[in-house]
């Protein structure tokens, strides 16, 4: 497996507990702007996208960035590397150092999801260990009818414009240190100096695919999450493409994180673009809920298909986990 295998399994699922249920399926809460604007939420389902550094895995943007940085440096000092790509890689690698590589000011985001639809370790680490849900979402939702929900419009959008463009579909996660260190080779060989974007200082771009990059690369004792990553990445708040985050409390105090909808029914423009282009809204936003082993299951599923059906999604999908687990 390669840091570009990105062979993706027909539908991802997210785990999570009867309160992120709740959250995400139970007539959930956008922000406001889009609400006036006219956007219709209606079968459309809400993930929180949270800042990468506030993880489980305190350290897992130093553990790609201390890699990258390094590559980026044997690769500047190459006498054959162009001497503005030298310039640029020796930069990007002390911005990453100055920054504990945590890539500041660049924030990127990302909601998390698994290949796996019922995995022992994944009801454990993410679901409470019992009583917990797994929703599964279709491939060709999450890359076509995936949006993020800054609180606020930046002027290239998204409400009455593109959404945000600075997005990637769902990506695998990946837990080698040679995959890592494949990644920042290939991306020292591609990246270009100067900004993309008017009003962003020289490196922003650059700075930007480097820190989402890094995002993709864990410590090897996650590797049995098997984890995929859709990544969300923006300017500080005094930039022109500033798209502001909301907040929340977590682990480590306020944590900042996009609101990101799944599969809105219309309003804005970019879902009519997307017809246009021959991409169909999906009929139903979540394809699969797994209801994880516990005691008192046969009640949870009874639940949960209420839930759906009560929100505007198919009951049918719900089915109960097999595991015998109790805790």
């Amino acid at each position: 497996m390669t840091a570009t295998d990105d062979s993706m399994p027909p539908i991802l699922y997210h785990y999570t507990d009867a309160d992120g249920l709740m959250g995400i399926a139970a007539s959930p809460n956008f922000p406001k702007v889009y609400v006036d604007a006219g956007v219709d939420f209606t079968g459309a389902i809400k993930f929180l996208a949270s800042d990468v550094r506030f993880m489980n895995d305190r350290a897992e943007l130093r553990h790609a960035g201390e890699i990258f940085a390094r590559r980026f440096r044997e690769v500047a000092k190459n006498p054959s590397t162009p001497r503005d790509r030298s310039e640029l890689l020796d930069q990007l690698a002390k911005t990453l150092e100055v920054s504990g590589y945590l890539g500041d000011p660049v924030q990127v985001f990302a909601a998390c999801f698994s290949g796996e639809s019922d995995e022992l370790s994944q009801w454990r680490g993410y679901a409470g260990g019992t009583g917990g849900y797994a929703i599964g979402i279709a491939r060709r939702t999450l890359d076509h009818f995936t949006f993020a929900l800054p609180v606020t419009q930046s002027p290239l959008g998204p409400i009455n414009g593109e959404p945000p463009s600075l997005m990637w579909p769902p990506r695998r996660v990946f837990y080698k240190e040679n995959e890592a260190i494949r990644e920042a080779d290939r991306l020292a060989q591609t990246l270009q100096p100067g900004s993309p974007v008017p009003g962003i200082s020289a490196n922003f771009g650059a700075l930007w695919e480097t820190v989402a990059k890094m995002a993709r690369f864990k410590d090897m004792g996650f590797k049995d999450e098997e984890e995929w990553r859709m990544i969300w990445y923006h300017a500080p708040n005094n930039t022109r493409m500033s798209m502001p985050a909301e907040f929340r409390t977590g682990r480590f105090g306020v944590l900042p994180f996009l609101s990101i909808a799944v599969n809105p029914t219309a309003g804005p423009p970019w879902i009519a673009a997307k017809e246009e282009a021959g991409i169909p809204r999906p009929t139903r936003t979540i394809d699969d809920l797994v209801v994880g082993p516990s005691p008192d299951q046969p009640l949870r599923v009874t639940a949960a298909k209420q839930l759906l059906e009560t929100n505007g999604h198919d009951p049918s999908v719900v089915r109960a986990s097999p595991i015998p687990f109790r805790g």
